[in-house]
């Protein structure tokens, strides 16, 4: 009886050992999606500001159309907006 308790110990052991490792795992995981969901964004915004700054840059001011103008003022008013600001 005595074996039988020492294996039923070790075996809760294994298994509590099998829980953590797959909680680390799953922590892993979701640290490395936030990360790259957090990549994803920044790349996706840098790259609307170049070709948005690519696209009003090609245009000389007088010659822009007017909505065209009006939608990247409002872009850059939301950008300034969002930003923290800094000290």
């Amino acid at each position: 009886m005595k074996y039988e308790w020492i294996a039923l110990f070790l075996f809760l052991l294994w298994m509590i050992h099998k829980d953590y490792q797959i909680f680390k795992l799953k922590r892993t995981m979701l640290e490395l999606k936030n990360k790259q969901a957090h990549d994803c964004e920044k790349s996706l915004e840098r790259d609307s500001e170049i070709i948005t700054s690519i696209f009003i840059a090609d245009w000389p001011e007088h010659k822009t159309p007017e909505p065209v103008r009006r939608a990247f003022d409002n872009i850059v008013a939301e950008q300034t907006a969002a930003s923290p600001e800094v000290e």
